[in-house]
């Protein structure tokens, strides 16, 4: 009798071992995974790899077997949901005090770019970059926050600190990083990338040079001088050679 319960034992240790080295590998796959969608905004604004090539490719698929593995295994599953409703929740709260600095007209909002940049549409609604950034970006940052075990605001803020970390890493590493997206989005019809006041206008919104000759020059300033005008300093004229 005693061998068989020891047998017993050593067949249900053995088996609560395996789904735990399960457990554990799951959870290591949500905590890369969770990484990847704002990881594809990264490498589209710095000319890697186009978000309408990662987004479909890399990224519909990763939540497709991230739901399918969460179905299959409901306790890391159940997790993996906590977190991504968690993020959610924090990308709403930090989104009220963004859009008020918009609305305030400080800053740019480059969150309908991103919709632009996955459908390759300089139309495409807003609501696609904004589901994009709620639910890939937000909610599953918040998926290995929730793995690593993350409760508390220190804990939180911690992990803020890190994924900041993780964006001023990008930022030393390519330098032209911070430059790239606004060229991306605007390239597809975008606004900028979410840039300081004025980032977003850029070369191609100056007036462009006209080049007049001393004789033009002279004739335009003398009859707006007699219509009691005087020229507009704004004005950009690229003096050229005197004709002969």
């Amino acid at each position: 009798m005693r061998s068989f319960t020891d047998a017993c034992l050593m067949t249900s240790a053995r088996r609560y071992a395996e789904h735990l080295r399960d457990d554990v590998l799951l959870k290591l796959f949500y905590l890369g995974a969770g990484f990847v969608p704002v990881l594809c905004i990264s490498l589209a604004g710095m000319d890697v790899l186009p978000l309408h090539v990662s987004g479909p490719t890399v990224v519909l698929p990763l939540c497709v077997l991230m739901l399918a593995l969460g179905f299959e295994n409901r306790n890391v599953g159940g997790i993996a949901l906590r977190g991504l409703i968690s993020g959610v929740i924090a990308v709403t709260i930090y989104d009220f005090i963004r859009l008020s600095f918009i609305h305030a007209g400080l800053w740019n909002d480059f969150v309908p770019g991103i919709g632009r940049l996955l459908l390759r549409n300089p139309h495409a609604h807003w609501l696609v970059g904004y589901a994009w950034r709620f639910i890939l970006n937000g909610g599953c940052l918040g998926i290995p926050f929730a793995m690593l075990g993350g409760k508390g605001w220190k804990a939180g803020a911690g992990y803020g600190v890190f994924v900041c970390s993780c964006l001023f890493t990008t930022l030393i590493i390519s330098p032209h990083a911070q430059g790239r997206p606004v060229r991306a989005l605007t390239a597809v019809g975008g606004d900028g990338a979410g840039g300081p006041p004025g980032l977003r206008s850029g070369a191609r919104c100056l007036p462009e040079p006209v080049r007049v000759s001393r004789t033009s020059r002279r004739s335009s300033s003398c009859a707006l001088t007699r219509e009691g005008r005087d020229p507009p300093r704004s004005a950009r004229v690229v003096v050229g050679p005197r004709p002969s």
